[in-house]
């Protein structure tokens, strides 16, 4: 219920700790995936409002794969800040997928 009060306010976002925002994330997919999802925060982390909502919505984009796709058991967000960069790292242990195997211009990006 507090994900989808956070889609419909989206201002909530700005007012909340990223740290709390992941978390509240995670709990969101484990109840409804039923995969254990581990948060872990190290640092202080007071990104810009525009900063803190893009990784947010990045978070929330990589754990909905996790949970349709991935067919995982466990998965991780893990949040570093330092005072010149943040890092945010989204594992999980599932299946994955071939890189070889990819249909032409896909992925382009990897």
């Amino acid at each position: 219920m507090r994900t989808l009060l956070l889609e419909l306010r989206p201002a909530a976002l700005i007012d909340a700790d990223l740290g709390d925002l992941l978390r509240q994330l995670a709990e969101s997919i484990t109840g409804r995936a039923r995969i254990p999802v581990l948060v872990n925060v190290d640092g202080e982390c007071p990104p810009s409002a525009d900063l803190k909502v893009a990784l947010y919505r990045i978070a929330q984009e990589a754990l909905n794969n996790v949970a349709k796709h991935s067919r995982a058991t466990q998965a991780e967000v893990n949040l570093h800040c330092q005072s010149d960069k943040i890092e945010l790292m989204i594992k999980d242990n599932g299946k994955g997928f071939d890189t070889e195997t990819r249909s032409p211009g896909a992925w382009a990006w990897i």
